[in-house]
């Protein structure tokens, strides 16, 4: 019901829109016929986990318009204001705050329009929430530790570098992890798919891989994500990606 909820959403969103409509009518009907048909019906991610997906991989395309598009589908199937503050928030972490900053500007004013009363405030962890905390802190320490077989990189007595992890730890696991506003699974998928759309980020990727692993989102989750993210970010990324998930299982 809701995944066919969605599909009838994004149909009737791109037909209304009239330029592209009456501009390029066979093109329209050949991508909907793609997305939001054979895509949309494979695999096994519901509607918001679809949404968190597709969303992160339009930011790392630096796809704005799209994503203005992409994120009223995610609100009418579930995902809520606090949930689409928190993707664009932590995106900063990978994609910096330039690239990111059009992004939260699309979605002030589409909250905006939807008569959302700005600023949100935002959920933090309580006392009773630390395990949660923990939970992700323990992961993204664990993915950060070379693996038994690969060779010493050095970065341990890299000053620059332990710099840079105790600036990400800060923005990260203190600052964005401190919210529960987004559930542990979404939050780390949505870096995966960022990661996944973006080139030469094989080694943050495959950390990101060990992360959800950790939280029980297993290679099967993750693949599906990806060939729901294939009408937006393409085929030769979405292949890429795929096949680091291919190596990751060996």
């Amino acid at each position: 019901m809701a995944r066919h909820s969605m599909r009838k959403g994004l149909g009737q969103l791109f037909q209304d829109e009239k330029p592209l409509g009456e501009s390029d009518p066979e093109f329209i009907e050949m991508f909907n016929r793609f997305a939001y048909g054979n895509v949309a019906k494979h695999g096994s991610l519901d509607d918001r986990q679809r949404s968190v997906a597709v969303l992160s991989s339009l930011m790392g395309c630096g796809a704005v318009e799209e994503y203005g598009v992409m994120a009223q589908v995610a609100l009418r199937v579930g995902v809520d204001p606090a949930e689409l503050k928190e993707l664009i928030y932590q995106a900063v972490a990978v994609l910096g705050m330039g690239p990111v900053l059009p992004f939260l500007s699309v979605i002030n004013e589409l909250l905006e329009s939807k008569s959302v009363k700005l600023p949100l405030q935002r959920q933090l962890a309580g006392k009773g929430d630390d395990a949660a905390v923990a939970d992700v802190q323990g992961a993204t320490a664990k993915a950060h530790m070379p693996t038994d077989s690969a060779p010493a990189s050095g970065d341990d007595a890299n000053p620059w570098l332990e710099q840079l992890r105790v600036w990400e730890d800060e923005y990260l696991n203190r600052g964005c992890y401190s919210s529960t506003a987004l559930e542990l699974p979404l939050r780390e998928l949505s870096t995966f798919c960022l990661l996944a759309a973006l080139d030469n980020v094989d080694v943050e990727l495959e950390r990101s891989m060990h992360v959800n692993a950790t939280i029980g989102n297993d290679e099967e989750f993750l693949a599906d994500a990806l060939l729901q993210c294939a009408p937006y970010m393409g085929f030769p990324r979405v292949r890429h990606a795929l096949a680091c998930i291919g190596r990751f299982q060996r």
